[in-house]
């Protein structure tokens, strides 16, 4: 769903995004080993790994959070005893319309607050490791027995 603000204040839909995927990216890694025989039991090995050595930055994921904060869809109704928290529960653990809950419109009107579309709803948030190089030597050698 690709929600945004309405030029009325209203948030919005934009449809149903349908097969939603992240883009598709590649990632080439390379990996050179080197041995050296220096006795007979004695081998030196140099190894070059390089992890994303095209350094790509693909989006791996997006940001989901539509309502800014500590924002929450809690409708409130009249207290009806000492400490009540005015939740109105009954509201919103039955199938309500989402967009009414976000704008305060229609069974929320009057008991929910206008919240605020999140900044960051809809940008990527996650991405590809940028490029790592691993470098190792290795000295091995076998006692003669």
């Amino acid at each position: 769903m690709k929600l945004s603000r309405g030029s009325n204040g209203d948030i919005v839909s934009g449809g149903v995004v349908q097969n939603a995927r992240t883009p598709n990216y590649f990632q080439t890694d390379l990996s050179v080993k080197h041995e050296i025989k220096v006795k007979e039991s004695m081998r030196l090995q140099f190894e070059i790994k390089a992890l994303n050595a095209l350094n790509q930055h693909s989006a791996g994921a997006y940001n989901e959070i539509v309502i800014a904060g500590s924002q929450l869809i809690s409708p409130t109704r009249p207290s009806r005893f000492s400490g009540d928290s005015q939740a109105d529960w009954a509201k919103v653990m039955t199938n309500y319309n989402y967009k009414n809950a976000l704008n305060g419109k229609g069974a929320f009107a009057g008991a929910q607050t206008l919240v605020t579309l999140a900044n960051r709803y809809g940008l990527p948030q996650l991405f590809q490791l940028a490029r790592n190089i691993r470098l190792s030597a290795r000295f091995t050698f076998q006692p003669r027995g």
